[in-house]
This record gives C-alpha cells, sequence and structure tokens, in this order.
C-alpha cells in the first residue's frame, strides 16, 4: 500500500447489511505521529463523536500501524491512523 497518497477503496458491508450512513463506508485520515492519533480522539470525543475503537496499535492490520475509530455525531466511521516506521521506538 502506498502511505504516502490518498487511497480510495470501496468494499462490501462485512455485516451482511445494506449499504447506508455508517455501515459500508468510512473517512480515514493519515497522522504524522500517535500523538496526532491520540489528540484527534479527544478532540472528536470532546465535541460530539462516540468512541468505536479507542487508540492503540492492531497487530492485525501489521506491526507498523496504531489507529483509532471513531463515530461522528452524525454516525459517521471515522479513522485516524499512523504507519510507523519502527514501532518499537514509537513513544
Amino acid at each position: 500500500m502506498q502511505r504516502d497518497k490518498p487511497v480510495v477503496r470501496q468494499h462490501r458491508e462485512g455485516d451482511g447489511q445494506s449499504a447506508g450512513l455508517a455501515n459500508g463506508s468510512h473517512v480515514a485520515f493519515l497522522a504524522d505521529t500517535r500523538e496526532q492519533v491520540d489528540a484527534f480522539w479527544q478532540t472528536a470525543l470532546k465535541n460530539g463523536a462516540s468512541g468505536d475503537g479507542e487508540p492503540g496499535p492492531r497487530p492485525i492490520y501489521g506491526e507498523p500501524y496504531y489507529g483509532c475509530f471513531l463515530r461522528d455525531p452524525n454516525g459517521h466511521k471515522v479513522e485516524v491512523m499512523v504507519w510507523e516506521e519502527d514501532p518499537q521506538d514509537a513513544g
């Protein structure tokens, strides 16, 4: 995957239900650091978003991945992630 360029993907809904506002799509943002992911999480929660996956590593996506998942006040899914070159050195 190219992590230095925008990527648009389309997938089937994972739950077998019809596509809708919060099913079948989400928006993802690429951060530069874990601190940016954490700050986005805190700011979003303070502004009406709800948590859908706290910030942290998700080895299922790969060792360099660190991210979080939220729902905006309208129910849209939002992901913010960073791909670290060496997650062992991350703060």
